[in-house]
């Protein structure tokens, strides 16, 4: 929630461009400070916090027509995993500058931080480092270790002076896992979380090799150097071995989403154009909001539901004009977030009242507004200062906001990108375009002595069965409420 400053924010504005939108249309608005991603990245109790709230509020006013989720990056996240994990809390969502989930937003952050690490050694183009990256590479100098979550020291600065000075909290650690345990449970060996990230068996660079961009000893030297981060967050020149049960809790209880929960609810998806470097602020200024993440939505939803009818995709241009800032009023930005609170009304409302006994994710298809699609809103050339136009079409759109992906993309993962810890192959001379000798080939074999992914199969652990509505005992173990039912 945000308060009013020198008259430029507004308390529901989130910095999404919604201004007084909500209030104005009569809208209450409700929040909690364990629904900030920045003071708690724990969507398990984001989830208990919204429902908390959620019933104080029916106990005031009784209960909403339906409640709205809204905001942007970690909002977007707890949002989306909320919505996946605990269905009915939330009858729509309006997530910004989406990241599907917390997992799915740092993994790339772990690959460029190692693969930085890589090219500080040998000589290396900028067009080889978006290659093997699969994105422009100021992103990875900007943001590599700039969440570092992996870290146990990534720690409140309040909770540092704890540490420091307080016998009792010397073994507090910070990482995405332990802020997790309950859910992926602690290693009995090492009393720390269990960790779901792994890359071994990642051939990173694979598609860079094959498009020509680097040579296959360059591609043998990323892969000999690239290493991985030590349960400390550490890089270490070994690959990360993920744990198999904080795995399998990663895909079982919606940590990893899979958007199955989610399947009977509109989803619009709002995001401002800031891929690459869009206002010229240089390598160490690069934003993290990357557009390729809709598209994963996108993918995760076909792949598991098997339709993506309740997911509409709205672009907008970063800046309507030079001295529009991007939640100013007539901003491309405002225009999207108006245009998408009435469309997201009026198909809640539809919804509502359809009084036939179709499925509910049915019902969801049949009655989105017909003129709710895709589309990307540029600025308009000519005379007119701040002209916004709608684009409906898609390959247009993908023209003017171009996208790119992730490393783990480039090693051949699947559209998705949901495979935390791939199933493994021989090497095969076959994946390779560029013929290799067989010095090369005993090379990798023998960085690759278990083998390399099998994209083409599910990665360990992977599920579409997801627990929803699940009570964690603390020790990795959990109940479904669904399932009790």
């Amino acid at each position: 929630m945000r308060t009013c400053r020198d008259g430029k924010m507004f308390m529901e504005d989130l910095s999404v461009g919604y201004r007084d939108s909500f209030i104005a249309r009569g809208y209450a608005i409700v929040a909690g400070s364990l629904n900030v991603m920045g003071t708690n990245s724990d969507d398990v109790k984001s989830a208990e916090t919204a429902s908390k709230i959620k019933e104080y509020f029916i106990k005031q006013f009784g209960p909403p027509l339906f409640t709205i989720g809204h905001g942007a990056s970690g909002g977007s996240m707890q949002q989306q995993m909320i919505a996946n994990a605990y269905p009915g809390l939330i009858d729509g969502i309006m997530p910004a500058r989406l990241f599907a989930d917390t997992m799915t937003f740092l993994q790339p952050l772990y690959d460029c931080e190692l693969l930085a690490n890589v090219f500080k050694t040998g000589t290396w183009t900028r067009d080889q480092m978006n290659a093997v990256s699969g994105k422009y590479w100021g992103y990875c100098v900007s943001n590599g270790a700039r969440y570092p979550h992996a870290r146990i020291d990534y720690c409140d600065a309040t909770v540092k002076d704890m540490i420091a000075n307080e016998a009792d909290w010397k073994r507090v650690r910070c990482t995405y896992q332990d802020n997790l345990v309950n859910v992926f449970g602690a290693d009995p060996k090492t009393g720390v979380a269990r960790n779901p990230f792994d890359n071994v068996g990642v051939q990173y660079g694979l598609k860079a090799l094959n498009d020509g961009k680097i040579t296959f000893d360059q591609f043998i030297d990323i892969n000999t150097r690239v290493g991985g981060h030590d349960n400390d967050g550490k890089i270490v020149p070994q690959r990360t071995v993920g744990d198999a049960q904080a795995i399998r809790r990663a895909y079982e209880t919606g940590r990893m989403n899979a958007f199955t929960g989610a399947a009977a609810i509109p989803i619009i998806d709002i995001r401002t154009y800031n891929d690459g470097d869009p206002l010229g602020r240089g390598d160490p200024n690069v934003d993290v909001h990357d557009r390729y993440h809709s598209f994963i939505v996108r993918a995760r939803l076909l792949k598991y539901n098997g339709m993506a009818a309740n997911h509409v995709m709205l672009t907008a241009a970063t800046f309507g004009a030079p001295q529009l800032d991007a939640r100013t009023e007539r901003s491309p930005l405002n225009r999207v977030s108006t245009e998408a609170l009435a469309q997201m009304d009026k198909w809640l409302t539809a919804i509502a009242a359809d009084p036939s006994s179709k499925p509910k994710a049915q019902k969801v298809a049949d009655n989105k507004p017909a003129d709710l699609v895709d589309a990307c809103f540029p600025q308009k050339a000519g005379a007119l200062i701040g002209a916004i136009e709608k684009v409906t079409d898609m390959a247009r759109c993908n023209a003017l906001f171009p996208y790119a992906g992730d490393a783990r993309l480039v090693a051949g993962a699947p559209a998705t990108d949901d495979v935390l810890k791939c199933t493994l192959k021989p090497v095969d001379p076959k994946d390779y375009a560029v013929a290799a000798t067989a010095e090369q080939l005993a090379q990798l074999r023998k960085l690759f002595p278990d083998g390399v992914c099998d994209y083409a199969k599910p990665g360990i652990g992977q599920t579409t069965k997801v627990a929803t509505w699940a009570v964690f005992k603390g020790n990795g173990e959990f109940t479904s409420l669904d399932a009790a039912r």
